[in-house]
């Protein structure tokens, strides 16, 4: 068992539990995407650094079609079936159409980010030393305000649609991929970690509070910037031995690991069990806890279908 898998675990829960806030009878319990997102672009960087380094050989287009063939199965599966099994998604079925649902920028935005960030991601791994990916994300911060500064931020939401957050999002990648070299450099005991963790995430909720109370939306990069430090002691906390023990419980421990496990299937299916019509029909706490198991249960099946034929791995494999 990787020791993030804890970490994934909190981000599945985390995202989707901010896409329910039309089940709670309290939308505002329904919170969590922001960090979400950054602990699983975090990870997502954190785990190919480690992989390169085990293979630092590998040319782009073995090592962009493994990636390939790990996410879009996955996402022809669950498009096909609410393309028609389940007619939700919408299409005139002119070739461009059919190319945005199914590859560019398709249904999910996460998607299209990360299949951008894994072909920045192989440059950069090429071209410059780890040493320098702090100087590089920090670099990155031109843009980043360059940006900033032209949106409107009298009504703009960073974490809302457009593009804005893909390079945060980058830079979170970035930092994923960074961390690897500190992981064994630094470590914190559990309760330090967790107090530093829990302390900036709380600080975290409290910048929104009073951007959205006081509307201070031009200070919203705060919210964006708390995110580094906050991921830098969550590692700590979440990866801790004794804190593991728990994923080893049989029952607890089966759901935490099958959850982080399907976590881009979870992330996929989400959006259309918790808008559907029997799910909203449902009061609470029966319309949260029916999609949880439906949504893991789908999942799973999807992830089950999620199979090439053993040419398609061995040619990815290569």
């Amino acid at each position: 068992m990787r020791n993030t898998i804890l970490m994934m675990f909190v981000a599945v829960v985390l995202i989707t539990n901010s896409h329910l806030d039309s089940l709670y009878p309290i939308p505002e319990v329904g919170i969590g995407g922001a960090i979400g997102n950054a602990i699983f672009f975090f990870l997502a960087g954190f785990g190919l650094k480690i992989s390169f380094d085990s293979n630092p050989k590998m040319e782009f287009p073995s090592w962009y079609g493994k990636r390939l063939m790990r996410i879009y199965p996955s996402v022809f599966i669950v498009t096909l079936v609410f393309l028609f099994l389940f007619p939700v998604i919408k299409t005139d079925f002119s070739i461009s159409d059919i190319l945005k649902i199914f590859i560019w920028p398709t249904e999910f935005w996460f998607v299209s980010a990360i299949m951008i960030y894994y072909a920045a991601f192989f440059v950069i791994l090429k071209k410059i030393k780890s040493e320098l990916f702090g100087v590089f994300i920090l670099a990155l911060y031109v843009p980043y305000f360059a940006f900033y500064l032209s949106l409107d931020l009298g009504s703009y939401v960073i974490e809302g649609s457009g593009y804005f957050k893909w390079l945060h999002y980058f830079q979170i990648f970035l930092f994923g991929a960074y961390f690897v070299r500190f992981k064994e450099l630094k470590k914190f005991e559990f309760r330090s970690a967790l107090f530093f963790s829990s302390s900036l995430f709380s600080i975290y909720y409290l910048i929104k509070y009073c951007i959205v109370k006081y509307n201070w939306l031009e200070f919203q990069f705060v919210t964006h910037l708390i995110l580094f430090p906050f991921l830098y002691f969550l590692y700590f906390a979440l990866t801790n031995e004794t804190v593991l023990k728990v994923a080893k419980f049989p029952l607890v421990g089966t759901v935490i690991v099958v959850i982080a496990e399907h976590a881009l299937e979870i992330y996929l299916l989400q959006f259309y069990i918790y808008s559907a019509e029997f799910i909203k029909s449902l009061t609470f706490p029966f319309n949260v806890l029916s999609f949880i198991f439906i949504v893991i249960i789908a999942a799973i099946f999807v992830k089950k279908l999620n199979k090439f034929p053993k040419i398609v791995t061995m040619l990815t494999q290569r």
